[in-house]
């Protein structure tokens, strides 16, 4: 059961990039503008708050049928586009990838929390590592169909197949069921709960300041290395190869950390990556890049660190707690925009110095965050059982 839920990540990884890498054979095939194109691919982020309300429904209902059913959509949408004719069809298939994955994936963490106990952030970190070799799979499925002289339709086909398989395997597993106490109140109230806990605005305003060093920077960074550095473009995209270096790295080490505070490893990364993203910006011609494995390595700990704080903040709420901070969080959405006003008007320097200030203003406020996690918070409003203690960002591992 474990590692069928360790192997979502890679599944979602592997699907979610056939969208992406056949843009072009798509929009040329059913003759849209790069507009259209690129709406079919956006359509995927209301999908995902559409999808929010399976992680609710997780804190209530059987995670088994949600992740199955997940699976299942996930497949019908990769069918969608294997099928489509047109621009709507294209538009709907994409929101159902965005609704689907977010119920197959999310929800499929919960479960995994619930059964993972004191090896919950090394089992994290295990599905992290596999999520990049599905990041590798979707590619090598569009090239190994393409080599076999089928369109672009076939890796939609392909990718199809392969996650109604991934549906059989979860349907044979029995996950933990939802286990609302007698006097929990139902959704509303339990999001209603969910928002007046400090701790989860934290949670939330950490993942804001983290989401755009993932892969928003790295749109700036490979700019930076191009017009600032005068590198190739072929050279300039090694800033992501050593980043997913850095990332698999540390991911693989990850388990060595097992039992230090969630809330120190989340300053000591944030520092980490402002000191690699400062020297990224000194640094001249391609030595610029070899600081990019650190960041590739901060980042990938510290979301495995977000992700553990998150299921585990609120026992028996961690459905809905992963929805609400999602949709809070959201809001990261506008920081291309944002870094991109920024170098339009003072230049790629200004908007680098930027993504060095982010994670110094994450690593303070994960160090008041333990200061916060610290106080006796009770982890669910009114719990007859008294307060908490908290010690250790909702975890009860040391």
């Amino acid at each position: 059961m474990v590692a069928a839920l360790l192997l979502v990540r890679f599944f979602d990884e592997m699907a979610s990039f056939v969208p992406t890498g056949t843009l072009e054979s798509f929009r040329d095939d059913l003759d849209l503008s790069y507009a259209q194109a690129g709406a079919v691919l956006t359509a995927i982020a209301p999908g995902g708050f559409v999808g929010n309300a399976a992680s609710v429904a997780a804190d209530f209902t059987s995670r088994r049928l949600i992740v199955v059913l997940g699976a299942l959509g996930y497949a019908a949408a990769m069918a969608t586009f294997a099928l489509a004719d047109s621009f709507v069809v294209l538009l709907v298939a994409g929101f159902a990838v965005g609704v689907a994955s977010t119920a197959m994936v999310d929800v499929s963490e919960v479960a995994l929390a619930d059964v993972a106990g004191d090896r919950l952030r090394t089992l994290l970190a295990r599905g992290n590592l596999l999520s990049y070799v599905g990041d590798l799979l979707g590619p090598l499925i569009l090239f190994a169909v393409v080599a076999l002289g089928f369109s672009w339709r076939g890796a939609f086909a392909v990718a199809a197949a392969l996650l109604v398989a991934y549906a059989a395997v979860l349907a044979m597993h029995p996950l933990p069921p939802a286990t609302p106490e007698p006097e929990a109140p139902r959704a509303m109230g339990t999001i209603a709960q969910v928002l007046r806990d400090p701790r989860v605005w934290v949670v939330a305003a950490l993942s804001i300041l983290l989401n755009p060093l993932d892969e928003t920077v790295f749109a700036f960074v490979i700019a930076f290395l191009q017009e600032d550095r005068g590198l190739s473009v072929s050279t300039a995209g090694l800033a992501v190869v050593a980043a997913d270096v850095g990332g698999i790295a540390a991911l693989a080490l990850t388990p060595r950390l097992e039992g230090r505070p969630d809330d120190h490893l989340l300053v000591v990364a944030g520092v980490a990556l402002a000191a690699a993203l400062g020297a990224f910006l000194v640094l001249p011609g391609p030595l610029a890049i070899l600081p990019l494995a650190l960041v590739g390595a901060g980042v990938a700990v510290t979301w495995t660190v977000l992700q553990h704080r998150e299921l585990t903040l609120r026992p028996g709420q961690a459905g809905t707690t992963g929805a609400v901070i999602s949709t809070i969080s959201s809001v990261e959405y506008l920081a291309p925009v944002a870094v991109g006003a920024l170098v339009d008007r003072f230049g790629l320097r200004a908007g680098i110095a930027t993504f060095v200030a982010l994670p110094l203003a994450f690593a303070a406020l994960a160090y008041a965050g333990i200061h916060l996690s610290r106080a006796r918070l009770p982890y669910r409003d009114g719990d007859a059982g008294g307060p908490h203690d908290l010690s250790n960002g909702g975890s009860d591992t040391g």
